[in-house]
């Protein structure tokens, strides 16, 4: 298990943001982000509103996995088990302090 402090300038305060990253796999590239979902998702509309729920969710794994491994992450995909669908997430975040204010809204 790995843990990270995410801050967004040198001399602010750390934002402690708790997650498990359900699968890391690296490549040439750099690495890849699977998670893992279970939601049961009645239509188009609620997937489309669960992916964008937790496209922040990926973007901190991002920023946390980039700074562990010291590699970048090139890609990061929700795995909707139930509906077998796989969602693309934008792995270049906005800037931290906007991911980490989003986080600590939310």
């Amino acid at each position: 298990m790995y843990a990270c402090r995410l801050s967004a300038a040198a001399n602010a305060e750390a934002t402690i943001i708790r997650g498990v990253i359900d699968c890391l796999l690296e490549t040439a590239d750099g690495l890849v982000i699977l998670d893992y979902k279970t939601d049961r998702v009645p239509d188009d509309a609620t997937l489309q509103e669960r992916i964008n729920t937790y496209t922040l969710q990926l973007q901190l794994y991002a920023q946390a996995a980039a700074q562990i491994f010291a590699r970048p992450v090139t890609r990061a995909v929700l795995v909707f088990i139930r509906q077998r669908y796989l969602a693309n997430v934008t792995v270049a975040p906005p800037p931290l302090a906007q991911l980490l204010n989003a986080a600590t809204l939310a």
